[in-house]
C-alpha cells in the first residue's frame, strides 16, 4: 500500500511530512499543503507554473534555471573584459563560418501545418511581432517562411526561428483549436534553440535569425510570468550578440558583409531589440543589466539609434551617416538633428531612461556611504535633466495618431508610456530630497499615461497586443494617483462631502483601469497587473 505523504495532529489536522512540500513553497518558506499537481498557496498566489515536486536531492527546474543563468553571466562578463588573462569559462565563437548542408536534424516526428495554417499564423504573428522585439524585415520574412521547401531549407527561416514563429502566432491568435499547439511549440522551439545554436553546421545566415528566436522567446516567458526563463532567454540573446560584435556596427568583423542597406538595418535593430528587452525588463524586476554602454570609459555601444525597418530601403539611415546618433550622443546631449521622429528610437531611449530610475530608486540614500552621495546625486540629476529634456522634443502624442502604420503607434505609445513611468521614478526621488514640487510633476506624468490611454480607448483604439512590459509603466501611474486619492482628507459635512464618482480623479482612475483591462486577454503579466489594479481600486467607497 502506498503511504500517505501526510500525518495527522493531534487536533485531527493533517500534517506535510518533512521534504514533501513543493519547491516552490520551499523557496518561499510558506505552508505546503502536499496537493498534487498543483498545491494551494501556489494556486492562490497565480503561481501554479512554479509548482513542483522533487525527491532526495534533485533540483527544480527553476534551480536548473539558475544554475544556468549564472554560467551564462558569468560567461557574458568574460565577454564583456575579453582582454582577461584567466577567463572563468572558455569562450566559444557561436558564428564562426563552417560550410553546412541546406538541412539540419529536427524531431523526426514534427510534421509542418498545413499551409492554409501556415499563412494564418505568419499574419497573425508579424500583426503584433515587434511588440515582442521583432527586427527583421516583415515581407522578406513572410516570403521566406511561406517558401514551400522543408524546415531547414536554405531560403527558409532557421528551425528554432520558425517554431517560436509558429508558437505566437498560435499565442496572438484566439482559435482554440490553434490555442492547444501552443506547448508543443515552445517545446519543439526549446528543444531546436541549443542545436541551431552551437551545431557545427551553422549556416552564417542563421546568425541573425537565432538571435531573434532569443529575444522572441524571452518575451514570450517574461509576458507569461516565467521571468526566470525570460532572463536566461535575454542573458542568452546578450551573449550571441556580443560575440556577433552587432553592438558595434564600425568593426562587424565577426558576421558576413551585409547584402544591402536593409540587412543592415535588421542588425541596428537587433542591437536595440536586445538592449530594450534587456533594460526593460531589469527595471521591472531589479536585476543587473547585461547591456553597458561603456566599460572602463570607453565606448562600447556605438550602434546608431533604430528606426522603423521599412526606412532602411531609402540608403538614408547607413551606419556610416549616423554617427551623431548614438547612446552617447544622446546623454552628452550632442545628438545630431534632422531625422524625422522614430517610434523605435523613442521606446529605446525611453527604456534607457526607465531603467536609470528604476536602479536609482532602489538605493536607499540615507544609507549610502558619504564618499557616494555625490556621485548619487549626480546621476539623479543628470538623467532627471535628460529624460525632461527628451519629452520636451516630442511631439504630442496625438501627432503619433496621424501616421499610417500601426506598429508605428503601437512603439510608440509604449515607449512615451515608458518615459513617463522614468519620471515617475525621478520625480519620486525628488520628493524624497524634501522636493514638494516634484510631487505636482510626478502627478502630471501619471495623469498623462492615464489620458493617452482614455483617449486611445475613447476614439476606438485597439492595438490588440501590447509590449507586456507596459503594465508596469500603468501600475507605476495608478500607484500615484490612487495614493492621492486615499490621501485626501474627508469631510464630516453632508453638504461639503462629494462623492467618489463625482469625483474627477476617482473617475480618470476608474476609466484608466478599464482602458487597461481592454489588454488583458494579451498575456499573464498584463492580465495579472490589470486585475491588482482592480481589485484595489474596486475596495474603496464609490
Amino acid at each position: 500500500m502506498a503511504q500517505s505523504s501526510h500525518e495527522a495532529s493531534p487536533s485531527g489536522q493533517p500534517i506535510l511530512r518533512k521534504g514533501k512540500a513543493c519547491a516552490n513553497c520551499r523557496r518561499r518558506k510558506m505552508k505546503c499543503d502536499g496537493v498534487r499537481p498543483v498545491c494551494g498557496p501556489c494556486a492562490k498566489s497565480d503561481k501554479a507554473e512554479d509548482c513542483e515536486y522533487t525527491s532526495g536531492s534533485e533540483q527544480s527546474t527553476s534551480q536548473k534555471l539558475e544554475d544556468k543563468i549564472q554560467r551564462l553571466q558569468t560567461r557574458l562578463q568574460d565577454l564583456q573584459t575579453p582582454s582577461s588573462d584567466n577567463p572563468t569559462l572558455t569562450l566559444q565563437q557561436p558564428y564562426v563560418y563552417r560550410s553546412a548542408p541546406a538541412s539540419r536534424p529536427l524531431t523526426p516526428e514534427y510534421k509542418e501545418p498545413p499551409q492554409h495554417v501556415k499563412l494564418i499564423l505568419t499574419e497573425t504573428f508579424l500583426a503584433y511581432a515587434c511588440q515582442y522585439g521583432f527586427f527583421l524585415h516583415p515581407e522578406r520574412f513572410r516570403i521566406s517562411v511561406l517558401y514551400p521547401g522543408p524546415v531547414g531549407h536554405e531560403l527558409r527561416p532557421s528551425p528554432c526561428l520558425l517554431f517560436v514563429t509558429y508558437l505566437l502566432g498560435i499565442h496572438f491568435s484566439q482559435d482554440t483549436d490553434l490555442k492547444r499547439q501552443e506547448k508543443t511549440y515552445l517545446d519543439l522551439t526549446i528543444q531546436q534553440l541549443p542545436h541551431d545554436t552551437t551545431s557545427t553546421t551553422i549556416q552564417p545566415r542563421y546568425r541573425l535569425q537565432i538571435i531573434q528566436a532569443e529575444v522572441l522567446l524571452s518575451s514570450y516567458f517574461f509576458a507569461n510570468k516565467r521571468p526566470l526563463e525570460g532572463g536566461y532567454h535575454a542573458n542568452s540573446a546578450y551573449s550571441l550578440g556580443a560575440a556577433s560584435g552587432i553592438q558595434d556596427m564600425r568593426c562587424q568583423n565577426k558576421l558576413p558583409p551585409v547584402f544591402d542597406d536593409v540587412e543592415e538595418g535588421e542588425r541596428v535593430n537587433a542591437c536595440w531589440a536586445i538592449f530594450t528587452l534587456d533594460r526593460g525588463w531589469a527595471g521591472v524586476l531589479g536585476y543587473n543589466s547585461n547591456t553597458t554602454c561603456t566599460i572602463g570609459g570607453t565606448v562600447v555601444l556605438t550602434t546608431p539609434m533604430p528606426r522603423e525597418i521599412e526606412e532602411y530601403a531609402s540608403g538614408k539611415y547607413q551606419c556610416e551617416q549616423r554617427e551623431g546618433y548614438t547612446i552617447k550622443c544622446f546623454v552628452t546631449g550632442r545628438e545630431s538633428r534632422g531625422e524625422s521622429p522614430s517610434s523605435r528610437t523613442v521606446l529605446a531611449k525611453s527604456t534607457f531612461l526607465f531603467e536609470k530610475a528604476r536602479s536609482l530608486i532602489r538605493v536607499s540614500f540615507p544609507e549610502l556611504p558619504d564618499d557616494q552621495r555625490p556621485e548619487y546625486m549626480d546621476q539623479y540629476s543628470r538623467f532627471r535633466t535628460l529624460a525632461l529634456t527628451f519629452k520636451s522634443t516630442l511631439p504630442p502624442f496625438e501627432m503619433w495618431l496621424r501616421t499610417q502604420s500601426i506598429d508605428f503607434i503601437r512603439t510608440a505609445y509604449v515607449g512615451i508610456t515608458l518615459l513617463e513611468a522614468a519620471l515617475i521614478n525621478f520625480h519620486a526621488i525628488a520628493v524624497r530630497q524634501g522636493d514638494e514640487k516634484a510631487h505636482q510633476l510626478s502627478l502630471i506624468s501619471a495623469h498623462e499615461i492615464f489620458t493617452n490611454s482614455i483617449n486611445l480607448a475613447s476614439a476606438s483604439w485597439n492595438f490588440g497586443f501590447l509590449n507586456p512590459i507596459i503594465a508596469f509603466a500603468w501600475r507605476t501611474a495608478f500607484n500615484v494617483l490612487f495614493q492621492e486619492l486615499n490621501s485626501r482628507p474627508s469631510s464630516s459635512s453632508s453638504s461639503a462631502r462629494q462623492s467618489c464618482s463625482e469625483d474627477p480623479l476617482h473617475r480618470q482612475l476608474r476609466k484608466g483601469v478599464a482602458s487597461f483591462a481592454n489588454y488583458s486577454h494579451c498575456c499573464s503579466y498584463i492580465n495579472s497587473e490589470v486585475r491588482g489594479m482592480m481589485h484595489l481600486f474596486h475596495g474603496t467607497p464609490s
